[in-house]
């Protein structure tokens, strides 16, 4: 059997499907080889999915049947990919194709993830703080500005009204990431989530480009493995995680599907990059429409790492001052009253 070109990879549902790929490409017994796969991963869910897999191999199924009855197992891309082929021969170039893709988008992940976990922890500590001062300390000093009846400037009164807001504000925060998370888990409200996400500044372009490669790669890869366009673009379009993205796939697998060029359904939709539109053209025109989307496909990665390697030099001197100018803000505006108070006394 030919060796697996993928066994680096670290998503469990990676693992199993380019078994699935290469040993129906090598004419292995396919419920020999997922029963030896489940006795040999230390993964509990390439396990599970292997004996499911293996079962039905074993009752007598096809390939396509057994992973169709098996699609429960098998995360969403994947299911909705899967359902969207119409030639039971294609899946195994198609599970291959999608776990290169998934390689891919690994990486990806994890670059976007380090890129925006710094900051992100460190907003989140600094909201903390400002909430725990606003419930513990900035009460003491109203107490002790009411007790010596203090003429207040305009910035601690500030200080005071947000903080007798802050609960109120730690509520609405919570609530909204709640809610974000919630319409995440449904089909069709996930939008509203792109939407959200696309617009947060700075990192919100990572969240585009990263759409944009999934499309590209996942393209590359299908029509590589000599998957017919529409097949290749029907099944792309299905396992995009972004799922506006996808509505626009299948307007333009509908386009294609009526004559009109890849390239020029990519060009006619806003929400295709026109970096990949011109490459698919020139692939089109140069016989060579596989290497155009992994060009394209390593432009966005480009553009990603760029992005990220910027926030990483730029978001932590924006987020020391932030920081430090939040502390002085708080201090400035409690202790201004005391110094006045002190003053006052002096003379």
């Amino acid at each position: 059997m030919n060796a697996n070109p993928f066994t680096w990879l670290e998503s469990p549902i990676d693992e199993t499907a380019n078994r699935l790929a290469a040993a129906t490409d090598a004419g292995v017994p396919l419920d020999e080889l997922f029963l030896a796969l489940a006795d040999d991963s230390d993964n509990r869910h390439v396990r599970r999915v292997s004996r499911a897999l293996a079962s039905r191999l074993e009752a007598g199924d096809d390939l396509a049947t057994a992973v169709g009855a098996s699609e429960a197992l098998l995360p969403r891309p994947f299911r909705r990919a899967l359902a969207a082929t119409t030639d039971p021969s294609l899946t195994a170039p198609l599970l291959r194709g999608l776990a290169a893709h998934e390689a891919a988008r690994h990486r990806l992940k994890r670059r976007i993830r380090a890129a925006i976990f710094y900051p992100a922890l460190v907003l989140a500590l600094l909201s903390l703080v400002i909430f725990v001062l606003c419930l513990t300390v900035i009460p003491e000093f109203r107490e002790m500005f009411v007790d010596y009846d203090l003429e207040l400037p305009i910035v601690t009164e500030v200080i005071l009204t947000f903080s007798d807001l802050a609960p109120w504000i730690a509520g609405v925060a919570v609530s909204f990431v709640v809610l974000t998370w919630v319409l995440g888990q449904i089909p069709g409200a996930n939008r509203i989530v792109h939407w959200l996400r696309t617009g947060i500044p700075f990192a919100g372009q990572l969240w585009i480009w990263n759409a944009q490669h999934d499309f590209a790669s996942m393209m590359a890869e299908l029509v590589g493995a000599r998957l017919p366009l529409h097949d290749a673009l029907r099944c792309t379009s299905e396992s995009l995680r972004d799922r506006n993205l996808a509505r626009a796939a299948r307007i333009v697998t509908r386009k294609c599907e009526a004559g009109v060029a890849l390239s020029q359904g990519l060009a006619e939709s806003l929400h295709f990059d026109r970096a990949l539109s011109g490459l698919t053209a020139w692939g089109e025109a140069n016989g060579a429409l596989p290497a155009a989307l992994r060009q394209a496909a390593e432009h966005y990665e480009q553009e990603i790492d760029q992005h990220a390697t910027f926030l990483r030099r730029v978001a932590p001197p924006i987020l020391y001052v932030s920081v430090l100018s939040v502390v002085f803000l708080f201090v400035f505006a409690m202790f201004v009253p005391l110094t006045n108070m002190i003053n006052g006394l002096w003379w």
